[in-house]
């Protein structure tokens, strides 16, 4: 119930308790063939709510004694409505919230406030808020608004921002704030909640599911993938002597460097063939520099390293990466570091939130494709709309991708 007030988790309480008891006392009725006993259920859900509602608002006064109770908050917006909203939430301990600071434009304001001694804490434009995550974990945003959208606008630029980093996202109207002036409890505002929206990624629960999942697939994919890589092995090292498998570092979740493991399917000069090539056919530089990658590439293992990349069955060590948590099954492909410079600052911190996968949205849809905008715009359809059905979905498209043997990852 953070964030709501007593009187909308009054109505939701009583709505879950008739709707529980009531199919119940429904059900009891149609199979014992009796209707006494409903209006014993209609008695008990009466009562179950005449305690539960006293207990709850107890419940929050005591627990909003404690730093833990407080889910920390930041508020996005300009002038002295976000202001006014900050005092009245870091007075009002029982909502649960404790906001952390103001992000937004009101530039020619921070010199003089910074001078003055004020509960409110203006920590920079939006575009800071990447530099606060990196100090305090911040899972809620409060994002205010001049006035209410029209459903054909596009997002105010800073709701866009906040839609992009946080899970829970509420907009309120700066009519809102005014019109509850005269009231002491802000969250008498239901409109607060009701526009909550971003990706439920972000969230630690999701990501526990999450990674559930992937520790049975693992678990699975691993009998299968074990003898595969066992009969590559040998073919390998009979084609290219020298090491089995290879690692690169790849940029993880919060920016943190791993290595991913792939088995080899590339020659020991492999760069100073690549330059060689690139030398005598100018025209396919513009194809590298873009993609990454290139047709008939000259630093493949002839014969067994274009069928291993194009299968896909080279990507199978690092299911390794997902036992160990460097990776899930399904995420935003992981990209070595000269590969994310092609990509603004904001985009790269926002793929950092989440862990990057084995497949992901942009390889089912796609895959030949590498230049940065398709890359942004899957990866950002990924985050924003996650869900655990969707990730089975690109799991049964990844295998169909790779059966007809399409691009390479």
């Amino acid at each position: 119930g953070t964030g709501f007030s007593l009187r909308t988790e009054s109505f939701q309480i009583g709505r879950l308790l008739l709707m529980l008891l009531g199919a119940t006392a429904l059900a009891h009725a149609y199979f014992a063939r009796s209707s006494a006993v409903v209006p014993a259920f209609l008695t008990l859900s009466i009562v179950c709510f005449a305690l539960i509602v006293p207990a709850r608002r107890v419940t929050r006064r005591l627990c909003s004694r404690f730093a833990w109770w407080r889910q920390p908050v930041l508020l996005f917006g300009d002038g002295e409505p976000v202001e006014s909203l900050f005092y009245r939430i870091d007075s009002e301990p029982q909502s649960g919230l404790a906001p952390v600071g103001i992000l937004g434009d009101w530039h020619h304001q921070w010199e003089r406030r910074e001078s003055e001694e004020t509960a409110a804490r203006f920590l920079g434009p939006p575009s800071s808020v990447f530099d606060v995550l990196k100090k305090q974990r911040v899972d809620r945003a409060i994002v205010v608004l001049p006035e209410p959208q029209k459903t054909t606008a596009a997002p105010a630029p800073m709701l866009q921002q906040a839609l992009q980093v946080f899970p829970h996202v509420s907009v309120l109207y700066e009519p809102q704030i005014a019109a509850s002036a005269t009231d002491a409890d802000i969250w008498r505002i239901d409109h607060l909640l009701e526009h909550e929206s971003g990706s439920p990624l972000l969230s630690p629960f999701p990501n526990v599911v999450k990674r559930l999942v992937d520790l049975a697939f693992v678990m699975v994919a691993g009998l299968v993938a074990l003898p595969v890589i066992l009969v590559a092995a040998p073919i390998i090292y009979w084609r290219s002597p020298g090491p089995i498998f290879f690692a690169q570092v790849r940029i993880g979740r919060d920016g943190r460097r791993f290595r991913l493991w792939k088995l080899r399917t590339m020659l020991p000069d492999a760069e100073i063939r690549l330059e060689d090539y690139l030398q005598r056919h100018p025209e396919l530089r513009e194809q590298w520099e873009v993609e990454h990658k290139i047709d008939n590439d000259p630093r493949t293992i002839p014969g067994i390293g274009e069928f291993l990349r194009r299968s896909s069955i080279d990507e199978l060590p690092q299911l390794w990466n997902v036992l160990k948590g460097d990776m899930t099954m399904v995420g935003p492909r992981p990209l070595p570091e000269y590969h994310l410079e092609r990509f603004d600052e904001r985009f790269r911190r926002f793929r950092e939130r989440v862990t990057p996968g084995i497949t992901g949205l942009w390889q089912v849809s796609s895959r030949d494709d590498g230049r940065p905008e398709q890359f942004v715009h899957w990866d950002t359809e990924y985050i924003r709309n996650w869900s655990l059905v969707g990730d089975f979905k690109i799991l049964i498209k990844t295998l169909a991708v790779v059966a007809i043997g399409r691009g390479a990852s």
